[in-house]
């Protein structure tokens, strides 16, 4: 296959889809943790003479969700404030057999195929998760239909099947 350069620059609503995507939806026990707190105390609110618990400890269990999804916002808003540096950098992203190469004024990154954990792909954007642990954002508007083709082909060759969403 030939090699796929990709001419961008992120916007700071890639990285706060990204970082939604990233905090919040990939993170479900969480999710189900909250909601469960949340119907626990309310169990416990509304079933407090029989269970003989007091109702601060029904409103603590309550109140916890909305911190903890208060806390993952806040993350959100931080990785933004990281990435402000980046906002309209432009970027050269090239993508080949054997690589993904990342070039800009700030970084400058190659990433071998191995190197690459999860790819998701979102409406409008890639998500590609590396082994150290880094979030990688690849926008589709700046792809054309047949790169976007090209590159969920080369992530179904080198990825194992658990490892990639693609629509």
């Amino acid at each position: 296959m030939d090699e796929l350069v990709i001419h961008t620059a992120w916007t700071e609503q890639d990285i706060k889809k990204g970082a939604f995507y990233n905090i919040i939806v990939r993170r479900p026990v969480l999710q189900i943790l909250c909601l469960l707190l949340f119907l626990g105390g309310l169990f416990c609110l509304i079933f407090s003479d029989i269970m003989r618990l007091h109702y601060i400890f029904a409103i603590i269990f309550m109140v916890y969700p909305f911190v903890l999804l208060f806390l993952q916002f806040r993350q959100i808003k931080r990785v933004v404030a990281r990435r402000k540096d980046w906002l309209g950098q432009p970027q050269v992203i090239t993508i080949s057999d054997e690589s993904i190469t990342l070039r800009s004024d700030i970084e400058n990154q190659d990433l071998d195929w191995g190197n690459i954990r999860a790819v998701r792909e979102l409406s409008d954007q890639f998500l590609c998760y590396t082994t150290v642990n880094r979030l990688i954002y690849l926008p589709k508007r700046d792809f054309s239909a047949e790169q976007i083709n090209a590159f969920r082909g080369m992530v179904i060759n080198h990825l194992s099947y658990k490892n990639y969403t693609l629509k």
